[in-house]
């Protein structure tokens, strides 16, 4: 079965693989989403990275709000304390991370009052 299969492939993947995976796409979403005037909330030391990746929106947007614009464009990511938080997985690939970067591009750039002030 499709599960057996999935299983098989991340007990043959090493940790450290998966964990490699997960932080390559965490340095382009980190580097992307700090230009945009996000604030990072991510170690500098790499070896106690976790696969939780978290930011504050630029001054005055709403964390809120602009979760749910991300959810709009189906990116899954929480903000239950302020924080903007996004949890990459195993398959995870390249275009999910330019669709995550895209739309807060999109979301930060625009001046509607539906993002700003909460």
């Amino acid at each position: 079965t499709a599960l057996e299969a999935s299983i098989s492939c991340l007990l043959s993947t090493e940790m450290r693989e998966i964990s490699k995976h997960a932080q390559m796409h965490h340095d382009t979403l980190d580097s992307e989403l700090i230009q945009l005037c996000f604030t990072s909330s991510r170690t500098k030391h790499n070896e106690v990275r976790s696969s939780i990746l978290s930011f504050l929106p630029k001054k005055d947007f709403s964390t809120y709000q602009i979760s749910q614009r991300f959810s709009q464009d189906e990116i899954s990511i929480s903000c239950e304390d302020g924080y903007l938080r996004f949890v990459l997985h195993w398959p995870t690939c390249s275009d999910e991370i330019e669709e995550a970067i895209l739309s807060a591009k999109v979301y930060t750039n625009k001046k509607d009052e539906d993002i700003l002030y909460d």
